[in-house]
């Protein structure tokens, strides 16, 4: 086994995680790789890349990685996991997916899946606390459609995956990462939770979990639950108990502008004008003005995660 995958909406704990399984000495895990898949196109039985997409991809750029010399897309995958693998110089490369699962199990059949499960509700709190959404309403929606894509591609997967949840890796970390090692066939190492020696990130902390019961306010916990409907339940979280509240498709035009009004808050307050450079700069297809403002808010961006 040369490579592995974990599965899960953004702000699931997918970097805490990423740094437990970078610490053990044949697991290297270096960081976001949707860019992988994020141009894979299928064009009819076969799979082509877009390089040109990828050449612009600012997560790609991050990390270093020859472009591929060909764009069939099996073979050009091939290329960047090489790649991906070499730079580790351990035995196994973790890749951290948030979409394009279709497409990575599709092509990489064989690769052990570990599903990582956070509580929606902390999810999409956290989703608005990074500025990505105005209202936790809207916010949630992310984590639906990533759960709507894995209850698509599961049915038909190979080999049984690891469901893994924040919650208990927080509460039992040895024990959920023990797990994990199993699914890959290796042993666990005490090493994989000294992370907090050499990072920003803490040790696990279980009172990290499960914040939406003091911190979400009752209205957005009644709307966000309606939204969730049965899925809650289907991957495996209660209900707070309280009634969902009923959305009007009037409030539901007001809930989306408000969300759409919060982003837009949010990124002229971190990064000023440099967003509307972005923008007119995609919509008038002029890469440099787009990229110089991309670059500028990257470097902000690095600054807000010191």
């Amino acid at each position: 086994m040369s490579h592995a995958i974990v599965y899960g909406a953004l702000r699931s704990g997918s970097t805490m995680l990423r740094l437990m399984l970078d610490g053990h000495s044949a697991l290297s895990c270096s960081g976001e790789h949707d860019f992988l898949f994020d141009h894979l196109h299928r064009r009819g039985p076969d799979w082509e890349y877009d390089l040109d997409g990828l050449r612009s991809d600012r997560i790609f750029l991050a990390q270093d990685l020859d472009l591929p010399d060909v764009t069939d897309g099996a073979a050009a995958l091939a290329q960047l996991l090489s790649q991906i693998l070499a730079k580790g110089q351990k035995t196994c490369s973790v890749l951290m997916l948030h979409r394009g699962l279709d497409k990575a199990v599709a092509l990489m059949p064989d690769a052990p899946i570990i599903h990582l499960l956070r509580d929606p509700r902390d999810v999409a709190r956290s989703w608005v606390a990074m500025g990505w959404h105005g209202n936790p309403y809207c916010a949630v929606e992310g984590w639906i459609a990533t759960e709507q894509l894995w209850s698509t591609v599961a049915r038909d997967l190979r080999e049984a995956p690891v469901d893994l949840r924040y919650e208990r890796l927080l509460a039992d970390p040895e024990g959920e990462l023990g797990r994990c090692c199993a699914l890959l066939g290796i042993d666990y190492e005490q090493s994989m939770l000294s992370y907090d020696a050499s990072s920003t990130y803490h040790a696990p902390d279980p009172s990290l979990a499960e914040q939406w019961r003091r911190k979400m306010p009752l209205q957005d916990l009644r709307l966000v639950e309606a939204r969730l409907g049965d899925l809650l339940a289907a991957r495996g979280y209660s209900s707070s108990g309280e009634p969902p509240l009923e959305v009007t498709k009037t409030q539901d035009i007001y809930l989306n502008l408000n969300d759409f009004v919060g982003r837009w808050r949010h990124l002229i307050g971190r990064y000023g004008l440099l967003p509307v450079q972005r923008g007119f700069g995609r919509r008038l297809n002029i890469k440099s003005l787009q990229t110089s403002a991309q670059r500028r808010m990257d470097v902000i961006t690095k600054r807000y995660l010191r």
